[in-house]
């Protein structure tokens, strides 16, 4: 569904009805709205890739160490608030990319565990705070 006109808010009337749901790909569409809380509820999404949209509000702070997740890219959207935590338990983790969105707050020491994590995109946003565990990331990336 890339780089198409797809518009609207629709993510939140019909994507918590796709429980099958591995692969989540529209990129460069006008999608609006926020992420569904209950995105987190689709225990077999594997990748979710909605760059480069008009997506609003915050990602939602309720995943968990059941979750298959391995790449989640929500880039250059309209995102807020802070990262959340739950996220940063997801075991399967790989890509986590969030640049040019307008994120705050630090980085939640729970990313710092992530042990299978290869690209972590957070740049352009409005975070905090330092990098004291970076080093320990960074030897995995």
């Amino acid at each position: 569904m890339d780089r198409n006109r797809l518009t609207g808010d629709s993510l939140v009337g019909f994507l918590p009805q796709l429980k099958n749901l591995k692969w989540l790909q529209a990129i460069g569409n006008l999608l609006s709205g926020s992420l569904p809380d209950d995105i987190s509820s689709l225990m077999k999404l594997d990748e979710i890739d909605l760059s480069v949209n008009s997506l609003t509000g915050t990602i939602p702070n309720n995943w968990d160490e059941t979750h298959i997740i391995s790449s989640f890219n929500l880039s250059y959207n309209n995102i807020t608030g802070k990262l959340p935590e739950s996220l940063g338990r997801a075991p399967f983790l790989r890509n986590f990319h969030v640049s040019g969105n307008s994120l705050t707050g630090s980085i939640p020491s729970s990313y710092f565990n992530l042990s299978k994590l290869e690209e972590l995109y957070l740049d352009d946003n409005s975070f905090v705070g330092g990098f004291h565990k970076v080093e320990a990331l960074s030897t995995r990336i």
